[in-house]
Order: C-alpha cells, then structure tokens, then sequence
C-alpha cells in the first residue's frame, strides 16, 4: 500500500459540541469514538503523521481512547473558532510536510478509500487545494498545499479558513467520490442517531 508521509492529517476536535449536548471527538462510532475511527481510517489509507487539535475541557476523555502515534494539541481557547484550532496544527507540523488533510471531527464517516485518494491526488497535484464532492456538493477533508501555510497562519480568525479557498479559487480541483460521508456533519442528536451503528 503506498504511503504519504509528506501529507499530515489535522483534525479538528475542539469544539464545545453545544448542539448535540456531548463532546464529538467522544461520541460512539460503532464499537470505536469519532475520533478514533477517523484516525484508524487515515492510518490505514497510508497516512500516518496525524496532529488532533482538541478541547482542554476534553484532557480526561482523551486519555480514555486510544490515538496510536498521533500529536495531540490543547487548544485553551476554543472559543476562537476552527481556524485558530487550525494555525495551532500549522505552527506543529513535522519537517517535511508538503500538504495538510483538514478533517473535521464531525465528519466521522468519511471512508479509508476516501482518504487515500485524496492523498495519491495530492502527490498528483501539490499545488493545488483540494475538496471532495459528492453529487455535486462540497465537503471534507479538505487538502491545502505547503504554499498556502502562512497564508492561512495570517489570516484574520473571523474570515476562517474558506476565506483563503476563496481568494485563490485557481488552484481549487474538485475530486468527485463515491462517499457521502464527506458531507455527513453531525451537529444534531437527530443526526447522530442515523449513523451511530456504523
């Protein structure tokens, strides 16, 4: 199987999951937490440098799960948003990372084929971002090159991360799958209760 290990996975794992009433990261995905199975399905599609950036309300739960070989962040201010959550990866990258896979923890269903395809198209095309469809709409994970880093590590928090996929529109190739968990969000107990059984 090939490997990526110019590519480093961000997830997102910060937020106060106010809507669904339980931290995301935590939430049971089959016999596995969202967290976990989003890492075993980046691991196993070759991608093995992966960085968590998570809530430090969550540090108790975090020891409860099982992340082999990945760097955990604490973000103190959550608050701030996912881009904030974002630059603190950025600023933690391994040497040698030519692009970043941003999931999103609330992405959970998200399959190993879906990851690992985004990673051979990004050896493919390094310098372009890159976002999966699924019948025509947008989702996750989303694949920036090197050469947009501190452009994203300067950009104002209240704009986010969009802002930037935004302002170089050129270099955006969307990547058809056949996955739909890439525009699965889970936000709502109604939401989570229909994928809960993996």
């Amino acid at each position: 199987m090939q490997q990526f290990s110019d590519i480093t996975a961000v997830i997102l794992a910060a937020g106060e999951s106010r809507r669904i009433g339980s931290p995301k990261p935590f939430l049971a995905l089959g016999d596995k937490t969202f967290l976990e199975v989003i890492v075993e399905r980046l691991k196993n599609a070759g991608i093995h440098n992966v960085v968590v950036v998570f809530n430090h309300a969550h540090r108790n739960q975090l020891k409860e799960i099982s992340l082999p070989d990945c760097s955990c962040i604490v973000n103190t201010r959550s608050d701030l948003g996912q881009l904030y959550s974002f630059q603190l990866a950025l600023r933690a990258l391994p040497s040698g990372t030519r692009a970043t896979l941003l999931c999103l923890v609330d992405h959970p269903c998200v399959l190993t084929e879906t990851y690992r395809l985004l990673a051979a198209e990004s050896a493919e095309s390094p310098q372009k971002i890159l976002i999966p469809t699924f019948r025509g709409r947008k989702g996750h994970p989303v694949v920036f090159p090197r050469l947009l880093f501190q452009e994203l590590l300067h950009t104002p928090l209240g704009l986010g991360a969009h802002s930037v996929v935004h302002e170089h529109s050129e270099m955006v190739l969307l990547v058809p799958v056949s996955d739909e968990g890439v525009v699965l969000d889970i936000d709502t107990r109604q939401e989570y209760l229909r994928i809960k059984d993996g």
